[in-house]
């Protein structure tokens, strides 16, 4: 590479340029010379930079994030890293057709338009890749302009035709419309439902401040959920023999408990939701009502009160669900844990450990006789701790170049970048990680819900 080109400050810019349709047929020491022009802008989620019919003086290069080309509530094109916007206003000043909305966090290269008049004169191989593009887009214009004329005149030799088709349809239409407001007035009431039987956020924040639930339905409803509940501080008796008979000794409280699960039911969008609200009913009668608050007893309890409500012992049902299930007992410092196929993770000192949960899930065909066990394990924390339940649908989750799943050592190496985070933040990381993960192409394939909780230090 020449001399000229090799100035390391501009190196990298170079590099990327080269990668943008408009320059990629430009020689590399002209692209320095665009590089030593470039502003760099850093701009916050749903930041306004184009509004529709102000003058355009701009170009701008998406360096890292995501935009919205929108008019209003109407999006065109969401546009991500290495794509360009607003490439017309290098040769007019028109009014902007549309404005440009950042979608997360975006690092942009902004080329004025003066300045850029003032390089491409002595370099014309930078006008030949701007005309390119913009005679792309208008001979892809005219193939759908021809495309919508033979259209047009196969609709007008057929219009009686149509004209009769289209009475018929619109008869359907309304049929089908009636139909689907009734089927969706439905769906939304479960979803009330549903949220009215799932503990409110604002009461896990203030039992367990640092904390999050990211939680991302498929579809309206979800088969993934979470259960929260505090237990009360419990009386403490002991018997003892006197000369009068038997007494009762009181020898102080027990302490308070949470009890805090992440749980993926069988399918998802109403017959998920189904099941989760089954879950959610049976869970507060053995927390709450019966005061059952060993990890191990409580998915014993609810795998035999699954098989009882879906009487799978007489038929074929094998609906079941997977989940993580911590009891977190501040005064002992301690979070004892039990799985139905579902681990849990946790972080200590940059170290992330894993926990298995036993290989049956709650509910479905029981091999084995007498109650389903479910072992129970207990993680001391006396120093800062991040701990992490969820469900497969995040590392399920198809995408990426290659359109594959996630997985889980992805997965785990994320959580160990962002588990010294605000657990506020470290949701934003989770979410934005899925939506590059995704793109806006690859349609969500399950339900995905995780959940993260920090203890240690000032919590006990």
């Amino acid at each position: 590479m020449p001399e000229s080109v090799g100035d390391n400050e501009f190196t990298d810019k170079v590099a990327i340029l080269k990668t943008v349709k408009v320059f990629a047929e430009t020689d590399e020491n002209v692209l320095v010379n665009i590089a030593k022009v470039l502003t760099e802008e850093h701009h916050p989620k749903d930041t306004q930079i184009i509004r529709k019919g102000d003058p355009g003086d701009s170009m701008y290069i998406i360096v890292d994030g995501a935009v919205r080309v929108h008019d209003g509530d109407y999006t065109f094109v969401v546009l991500r890293t290495r794509n360009v916007f607003g490439e017309y206003a290098l040769l007019d000043t028109k009014p902007r057709s549309a404005d440009v909305t950042t979608l997360r966090r975006t690092r942009l290269w902004k080329l004025n338009q003066e300045v850029f008049y003032e390089v491409m004169m002595n370099h014309i191989q930078i006008m030949r890749g701007i005309l390119k593009v913009l005679i792309r887009r208008s001979r892809n214009h005219n193939v759908l302009e021809e495309e919508l004329v033979q259209q047009k005149k196969s609709i007008e030799a057929k219009n009686e035709e149509i004209t009769s088709i289209n009475s018929s349809l619109e008869r359907k239409n309304t049929i089908i419309e009636a139909k689907n407001y009734q089927i969706q007035d439905s769906i939304l009431y479960a979803k009330r439902i549903q949220t009215a039987m799932i503990s409110a956020e604002d009461d896990v924040k203030r039992a367990l401040p640092d904390s999050f639930i990211f939680w991302r339905p498929k579809d309206i409803v979800s088969g993934d959920f979470y259960w929260f509940a505090k237990t009360a501080p419990k009386p403490l008796y002991e018997e003892t023999s006197t000369f009068e008979g038997k007494q009762r000794v009181f020898k102080g409280f027990e302490s308070e408990k949470i009890v805090f699960t992440a749980v993926d039911c069988t399918g998802h969008g109403v017959p998920g939701a189904f099941m989760s609200m089954l879950g959610a009913n049976v869970l507060d009668r053995i927390v709450k009502l019966d005061g059952i608050i060993s990890p191990d007893e409580i998915l014993s309890q609810l795998h035999k009160s699954v098989r009882d409500a879906l009487r799978q012992q007489k038929s074929d049902n094998q609906d079941g669900m997977d989940m993580a299930l911590c009891v977190i007992d501040k005064e002992a410092q301690s979070v004892e844990f039990s799985g139905a196929k579902n681990p849990l993770y946790y972080i200590q000192n940059d170290q992330l450990f894993e926990i298995k949960g036993a290989m049956n899930p709650i509910g479905g065909h029981q091999w084995e006789d007498g109650e389903r066990y479910y072992p129970k394990h207990r993680v001391m924390v006396s120093q800062p701790t991040m701990f992490y339940m969820f469900s497969d649908g995040y590392r399920d989750q198809f995408g990426g170049p290659k359109e594959r799943k996630f997985m889980l050592r992805r997965f785990k190496e994320l959580l160990l970048k962002i588990h010294k985070l605000p657990c506020d933040e470290q949701q934003d990381e989770l979410q934005n990680a899925l939506d590059d993960w995704m793109g806006y192409k690859t349609p969500q394939t399950d339900d995905i819900i995780v959940i993260g909780f920090r203890l240690g230090g000032d919590e006990f």
